[in-house]
Formats: structure tokens, sequence, C-alpha cells
């Protein structure tokens, strides 16, 4: 998956949020804890491995960003990941799970990507911390680290000299723009009828979105705070603590 193909999945997440009405004219400094985070905890394993001077959180960020460094299409792979992961029956990692009827071979998430990362990862996490972090943690911290990066710059990245690029760069006024930048370039694109894919450009055509679309488009850093919302909201998604979930020593593989 591209970068900009990631970016318009993320877009489209955000427009698909509930929340995005109420938050879409608020200040951006007015967003802090909008959000009810059911099960989650801000630093929660702080202190949990058998070593309490280990900072595993750190520690998968660091492994995540080297990734990053050596694939730039590391983020938005997870990024879509943790899409698909969430919106069937909550963030529990199950796309993850390998075998006949699972999600992570259902036709609709093909192309999601980055499974063997995230074993050889967990084998390290679990080689300094065992028994502590969840595969779905796992997926949510490397997604925030899809996120830190992207939000200075999200690489084009192209397999084809015949692609055509969902995100069309600057032109006219938008020259302060860059296809290489994850920025809200998209949303000017949609408002002058040049979106791409049909359900993209519907996003500035259909009422029920198009002011949100507005509001992105003269705003970076409302995007950008609405954007972190909407994923801590999709991270919230039917978390699952106490008995209700298990911690897997391998993320493909059912304990």
């Amino acid at each position: 998956m591209t970068s900009v193909a990631s970016f318009a999945l993320v877009a489209g997440l955000i427009l698909a949020m509930g929340q995005v009405g109420v938050f879409g004219w608020l200040d951006p400094s007015e967003l802090t804890n909008k959000l009810p985070i059911s099960g989650l905890q801000v630093g929660y394993y702080r202190g949990k491995c058998p070593d309490k001077s280990i900072d595993i959180q750190g520690f998968i960020e660091h492994i995540v960003e080297e990734h990053f460094y050596s694939d730039k299409t590391t983020l938005p792979a997870f990024l879509r990941m943790q899409f698909h992961d969430c919106f069937v029956n909550g963030c529990d990692a199950s796309i993850l799970i390998y075998g006949s009827a699972t999600e992570r071979v259902h036709a609709a998430n093909a192309g999601v990507r980055e499974y063997d990362f995230l074993d050889d990862l967990k084998a390290k996490v679990e080689t300094i911390c065992p028994d502590t972090v969840s595969c779905a943690d796992l997926i949510a911290i490397a997604t925030t680290t899809v996120l830190k990066l992207l939000s200075e710059k999200c690489p084009q990245y192209q397999t084809s000299t015949e692609a055509v690029l969902l995100d069309q760069g600057g032109g006219g006024y938008l020259n302060y723009y860059s296809d290489d930048k994850f920025d809200v370039s998209f949303f000017h694109q949609i408002l002058q009828q040049r979106g791409v894919l049909t359900i993209d450009q519907a996003l500035a055509r259909d009422p029920s979105t198009s002011n949100t679309v507005r509001s992105f488009a003269g705003s970076q850093g409302l995007f950008n705070a609405i954007l972190a919302q909407a994923m801590v909201k999709l991270q919230a998604v039917d978390v699952k603590t106490g008995l209700d979930g298990n911690i897997r020593k391998v993320c493909s593989k059912f304990n």
C-alpha cells in the first residue's frame, strides 16, 4: 500500500467516525481528553517487566523506527493493519493469527503486511520482557510510532512508473504542498474535483462530509489533532482486559 493510499484510508476513517461532527469545528487545543478511553492507560507497561528498569515501550518504538528508516512504507502498513484489525471484534490482534478461515487470509485483508516483522519484534520483546506485552498493544505502539514519523514526512513509494498518485501534489495555489508530505493537500484536491477515486471525490460532494473536508483543508493543525484523536479512539475499540484476553507468546499462533 502506498503512503498516499494510506493517507486516504485514514482520512476516510476519520470522516467515518461518529465524533467528527462534534470535533470538526473545535480549536485543536480544545481536543485534549475529549474521548473516553475505556480500558487504556498511558504508560501502562512502565515497570511491568521482570527488570523494572526496562522501558519496553521505548524498546519497541526504537526497533520500529529503525525498520522505518530501512523501509519507508512500514508505518502506512501499520496504519492499515490496525484499521483492519480493530474493525473486526475490536483491537485484539486477531488479524495476526495465521491459518485457514482466519482474518489474515480473508480476501478483505489482502495486501495487509508486516506480519513477519511483528513476529520478529514479539520474539525480541519476549526475550527481555516475557508474558507482558500483548500483541494488540504491539500493533498499537508500532502504529503510534505510524504516525509520529508520518506527521513529519510520508515519503512517496511507487512500484511502477505507470502508477497514478492518489495525492497529486501541488499545482496552482497548492504549490506550497507536496506529495511527499503528510499534509492536507488531499482535501484541497477533492474540493477542486481532482479526486482519483470515486469514493474519495464523494467526500467533498456529499453534504454529510463536505463541511468536514473544508474544515480539514483550512487547517493542518485541526487535521493533525483530529487524526490523533481518531487513532486513539480506534485503539480503544473493544479493549480486552483481565480474563477477557490473553498475552500470546507468538502473535501468529494461539497459546
